[in-house]
C-alpha cells in the first residue's frame, strides 16, 4: 500500500466512522455488562433467598418433630414409677402398652439402670437387654446430669445401622435418678428424616443434617454422607460460618471441588443445622442462557451500529469531501479564488459559507495590507528619527533616510555620501573617544553587536546637536574570524531632552541647596522633630529632640524596645500601651496629639506636647512616621501654680459668699425680731416684706456658696428653695405653685434682680389674687406659675396665675406701691428688659431681657 492510500484509508468519513463506532460499541458493551451484572446479582439474591426459605422450612418441621419426640420420652419417663421400674416385667408391659413410643421411635424403646445396662427392650427383637450403654452420651448425661438429650448419632451395638437416641432420665420418689428411657431413630428405615434422606434440592442438589459439637453429618440425601465427619475447620469458609450459628447463603466449593450455593438453617432443640446444597451450573443455568442472549443481542447492534454510521457519514459529508476536491484543484491552478458551492444548508454548507466569508476577508486584508506598506513608507520619510543600512564590504551606507541627512545639517537628495569617517569627523571631541570605542565593540562577533550611544556634533553652521544612535551589527557567524556584513540601525535627535535634563540637575541643585537651609531651619527649632523608619527606629533628630532624649535611645532603639527604657504616662496619669503610643499610632496610619510625661529608668520626667503623623507614599502606604515634642514642663509648673493659686481664691470667694449670706440672715433675724415686737399690722407686713427681700437676695449667696460655679446658680433649685419659703410664710395649702426652670443657669449679676422680681410677684399674687371669696375652691383650681427660659443670650421669665386679676385702674408705669416699683425698676432698669403684662383668665407678667443688656450689676 502506498503512502497515500494509507492516508486515504485513515480519512474523516473512515475516523468518523470508526469512533462512533466505538464509542457505540463501548455504550453498548457497557450496558450489556452492567445489565448482565445487575440480572446475575438479582438473580442471585432470589436464588438464595428461595433456597433459604426451603431449608427454613425443612428444618423447621425436623425441629417440631425432634421437639415433640423429647417431650414424649419425658412425659412416659416420668409416669415410671420406682415401683414399676424396679419390676422387669411390670415394665415391659408398661412400654409395650405404649405404642406411640414405638410410632416416634423407629429403632424402638428400652429403659437402662443406673449402671447403664439394659434391663427392658421394646420389641425384644432387637436383643438389647443386658447391653451397657454407659459410653453412649444419650445415657451417661442422664445418670450423670439428670437432664434429657438428644444423644450423639452412632452405629447402634445390636441395630448395627446408624442411629441416635433421646433419652430422659427416670426418678424415684426423691428425684434421685434411677434409670434412662432411651428410644433411637435408626437411620436406614423410614422416619420423619424421610425428607432429608429422599428428597433431591432441585435436580443434582441436596440436604445434609449436621450435627457441629460432634463434627459429624447425621443424615444427607447422599447416603454415601451418612455419618461421616465433617470437613476439618478452616477448609470451607462458609461451613465454618455455619457451625459457628451462622444461618444464610453463600456460595462455597464442596470437598469434591465442585461450586455450589449453600443455605443453612438451624435445629434448636438438638443444637444442629440443614444445609441445602445446590451446584451453582444448575442454580445459575437461567443466567447464563440469558447473558448468552444479551451477548449476541449486543454483537449484532454493535454491527448494525456501524454500518448505520458509515452510510450516514458518507451522506453527511459528502459536500464536505467535494469541497475539498475544488480546493485542491483551484490551488493547483493558481487561480484567484472564488466562492465555493453550498449543496445544502446544513452545518457543513455553514462551514463552507464561513470560508466563503474568510476568503473574501483574505483579499481586503491583502489590499489593506498593500496600503498599510505604503503608508508605512511615508511615514518612515516623515518620522523624526532617521533611518541607516551600512553596507561594511564596500564600507559605505546603502541608505540614508531623508531625516537622518538633515539631523546631520544636510539637504535631503544631497550628493554627498556620509561614510564612518565623516560621521566620527563632526562629533564633538569630548564624545569622540567613546563614540569610536562603542562602534569597535559593535562590530566584534563575539560581543552582541548593539551600538546604543548618545553623542554631540557640529552642524554646518556651528551649532552643536544631540543625538542618539540604536544599531545592529550583523555578522557572517559567531567566531573570532567572523566579519561584519552590515549594520542598520535610526539616530534620533535628543538635544531637547539633554537641555531638559541640564535644566532638571540645575533644579536639582537647587532643591538640595533649599533642602540644607530647611535642614538648617529644623534643627534651630525649639521644638524637637524625630523622623523614623518603619521599625520605629529615628532617621533623623534635629538638635532639640536631641536635647530631650538621648540619641542613642532614639536611633538604635525600635518602638518597642523604647518602650521598655523610658516610662510613658498620659496626661491623667495612667501608664501608655505600647500600641497607644503616638509612634505606634501614627506607624498605623493614625495622626495623634496628646501630653506625654517621659521618664528613663533613672526618674527624670519631662512633660511633653507631642503630636506624631504618618508619612505616606502616594499609593497610601505607610513609609514611616514624624514626631514633634515640645517641652511643657516649665509651662506646667506655672499652670499648676496659676490652679493652686486659683483654688486658694474661690475658697476666699466661696468664704465672702457664706459670710454675705450669714449676714444677711442676721438682718433678716434682727428684722422678724423687730416684727413680733410691733402691734401696728401694717408695720408687721412692711417688716415681712423686707425680710422677703432680703432673703431672695441671701438665697443667691446660699446656691452659690453650695454650688460647684462660683460664677451661676441652678435658677430651677433656687426658685424652688424662694417660692417654698414664700408658700410657708404667705400662702396658704389650696394654692398650688409649679416652677419651670429646668436647666437655666444664671450668673450673680443677673440671678440678684431676677429673684428679687420673682419675690415680689409671687407676694403678690400669694397676697391678693386669691381672695377670701375663693378660698372655698380646691387647691389644684388656685394656680401660681413661675418659668424662666433662654435661647442663647436672651432670657424669657414669666409669673402667672390665674387669680381675679390686677385691678383695673392699676398702671404698671405710674404705680406707687413698694413692690410693683421694685419690679418696674429692677425689670427695665438694672436687667434693661422689657414687661408685658395679660390679664387674660388672670395676671401674667413676661419679662424679656439679655444678657449682655443689664444697666446695672449687683455688687
Amino acid at each position: 500500500m502506498s503512502h497515500n492510500e494509507s492516508k486515504r484509508s485513515w480519512s474523516l468519513k473512515t475516523k468518523l466512522t470508526f469512533f462512533t463506532s466505538l464509542s457505540l460499541l463501548i455504550s453498548i458493551w457497557s450496558l450489556a455488562f452492567y445489565a448482565s451484572r445487575v440480572f446475575h446479582q438479582e438473580m442471585e439474591y432470589v436464588a438464595e433467598a428461595q433456597q433459604f426459605s426451603a431449608v427454613s422450612y425443612i428444618a423447621a418441621q425436623i425441629n417440631e418433630e425432634l421437639e415433640i419426640r423429647l417431650k414424649s420420652i419425658e412425659k412416659i419417663s416420668s409416669e415410671i414409677t420406682p415401683a414399676i421400674f424396679n419390676n422387669t416385667k411390670s415394665l415391659q408391659v408398661f412400654l409395650e402398652q405404649r405404642p406411640l413410643l414405638q410410632l416416634l421411635f423407629n429403632g424402638g424403646v428400652f429403659v437402662t439402670g443406673i449402671d447403664g445396662i439394659a434391663i427392658v427392650d421394646v420389641p425384644l427383637s432387637s436383643e438389647r437387654i443386658n447391653i451397657n450403654y454407659i459410653d453412649r452420651t444419650s445415657v451417661s448425661i442422664p445418670i450423670k446430669e439428670g437432664k434429657s438429650i438428644i444423644g450423639r448419632p452412632a452405629m447402634g451395638k445390636k441395630l448395627a445401622a446408624p442411629i441416635f437416641s433421646i433419652s430422659a432420665p427416670i426418678y424415684d420418689s426423691k428425684g434421685t435418678v434411677i434409670g434412662v428411657l432411651v428410644g433411637t431413630i435408626n437411620l436406614n428405615k423410614p422416619s420423619f428424616l424421610d425428607d432429608v434422606t429422599n428428597k433431591r434440592y432441585g435436580k443434582t442438589g441436596g440436604y445434609l443434617l449436621v450435627a457441629p459439637q460432634h463434627q459429624l453429618v447425621v443424615t444427607a440425601t447422599d447416603k454415601r454422607r451418612i455419618m461421616t465427619p465433617t470437613s476439618p475447620p478452616g477448609a470451607i469458609q462458609l461451613l465454618d460460618r455455619f457451625k459457628k450459628g451462622h444461618e444464610g447463603s453463600g456460595i462455597t466449593i464442596d470437598p469434591l471441588g465442585k461450586e455450589m450455593l449453600a443455605s443453612a438453617k438451624g435445629i434448636p432443640v438438638a443444637g444442629w443445622y440443614l444445609v441445602a446444597a445446590l451446584p451453582t451450573a444448575e442454580a445459575f443455568a437461567p443466567i447464563h442462557k440469558m447473558e448468552k442472549h444479551i451477548l449476541l443481542a449486543t454483537i449484532f447492534l454493535t454491527i448494525c451500529a456501524a454500518g448505520f454510521t458509515w452510510l450516514i457519514s458518507r451522506r453527511l459529508l459528502l459536500p464536505m469531501f467535494t469541497t475539498i476536491s475544488v480546493l485542491s484543484d483551484m490551488t493547483e491552478s493558481g487561480c484567484k479564488p472564488q466562492p465555493l458551492q453550498i449543496l445544502r444548508e446544513d452545518e457543513i454548507g455553514q462551514l463552507i459559507g464561513s470560508f466563503n466569508n474568510l476568503l473574501n476577508t483574505l483579499v481586503q486584508r491583502e489590499d489593506a495590507l498593500q496600503k498599510s506598506e505604503k503608508r508605512l513608507s511615508t511615514a518612515a520619510n516623515a518620522a523624526s528619527f532617521g533611518i541607516y543600512f551600512y553596507d561594511f564590504s564596500h564600507s559605505q551606507a546603502s541608505y540614508y533616510s531623508p531625516e537622518f541627512l538633515s539631523l546631520f545639517g544636510l539637504q535631503p537628495g544631497s550628493l554627498l555620501e556620509l561614510d564612518e569617517h565623516d560621521i566620527v569627523k563632526s562629533l564633538h571631541p569630548d564624545d569622540r573617544p567613546v563614540f569610536v570605542e562603542q562602534v569597535k565593540a559593535a562590530k566584534d562577533p563575539c560581543g552582541s553587536g548593539i551600538l546604543d550611544h548618545e553623542h554631540r556634533i557640529f552642524l554646518p553652521d556651528g551649532q552643536i546637536r544631540w543625538l542618539r544612535v540604536i544599531g545592529k551589527t550583523t555578522f557572517s557567524g559567531k567566531q573570532q574570524t567572523d566579519v561584519p556584513l552590515c549594520a542598520n540601525g535610526i539616530i534620533q535627535n535628543i538635544t531637547e531632552r539633554k537641555q531638559i535634563e541640564e535644566e532638571r540637575s540645575r533644579l536639582l541643585i537647587k532643591v538640595q541647596d533649599q533642602a540644607a537651609e530647611l535642614e538648617a531651619i529644623i534643627s534651630s527649632m525649639a521644638i524637637g522633630l524625630v523622623v523614623y523608619d518603619m521599625d520605629g527606629k529615628a532617621i533623623r533628630v534635629n538638635d532639640t529632640a536631641a536635647e530631650l532624649f538621648p540619641i542613642e535611645a532614639l536611633v538604635n532603639l525600635t518602638v518597642e524596645e523604647r518602650y521598655s527604657v523610658f516610662s510613658w504616662e498620659r496626661d491623667d496619669g495612667q501608664l501608655f500601651q505600647l500600641n497607644d503610643l503616638p509612634i505606634a499610632r501614627a506607624l498605623r496610619g493614625e495622626t495623634t496629639h496628646s501630653i506625654i510625661i517621659a521618664a528613663n529608668i533613672s526618674g527624670y520626667k519631662l512633660w511633653l506636647s507631642s503630636s506624631a503623623s504618618p508619612i505616606l507614599a502616594n499609593d497610601g502606604k505607610v513609609l514611616g512616621a514624624v514626631g514633634t515634642f515640645f517641652d511643657i514642663s516649665e509651662t506646667r509648673k506655672i499652670n499648676k501654680d496659676l490652679q493652686i493659686s486659683l483654688a486658694e481664691k474661690e475658697v476666699l470667694l466661696r468664704e465672702v459668699h457664706h459670710r454675705v449670706k450669714n449676714n444677711m440672715a442676721a438682718i433678716v433675724g434682727l428684722l422678724d425680731l423687730q416684727r413680733r415686737a410691733m402691734n401696728d399690722p401694717h408695720c408687721q407686713t412692711v417688716m415681712t416684706d423686707l425680710s422677703s427681700r432680703i432673703r431672695a437676695m441671701s438665697l443667691v449667696h446660699e446656691k452659690l456658696y453650695r454650688s460647684d460655679s462660683l460664677s451661676k446658680i441652678d435658677f430651677q433649685e433656687y426658685l424652688q428653695s424662694l417660692i417654698s419659703h414664700l408658700r410657708t410664710s404667705f400662702g396658704s395649702p389650696h394654692i398650688h405653685c409649679e416652677i419651670a426652670a429646668q436647666g437655666v443657669e444664671m450668673p450673680l449679676d443677673l440671678a440678684v434682680p431676677c429673684g428679687m422680681i420673682v419675690n415680689e410677684l409671687v407676694i403678690n399674687a400669694l397676697k391678693y389674687a386669691f381672695p377670701m371669696e375663693r378660698s372655698g375652691l380646691k387647691g389644684e383650681d388656685n394656680r401660681i406659675l413661675v418659668a424662666i427660659s433662654h435661647d442663647h443670650d436672651t432670657f424669657t421669665l414669666s409669673v402667672a396665675d390665674n387669680g381675679v386679676g390686677l385691678p383695673p385702674e392699676l398702671d404698671l408705669n405710674t404705680t406707687t406701691t413698694l413692690g410693683l416699683s421694685l419690679v418696674q425698676m429692677l425689670g427695665q432698669h438694672q436687667l434693661g428688659g422689657r414687661y408685658e403684662v395679660n390679664q387674660i383668665g388672670g395676671t401674667r407678667f413676661t419679662l424679656t431681657f439679655s444678657l449682655h443688656e443689664g444697666k446695672k450689676t449687683y455688687a
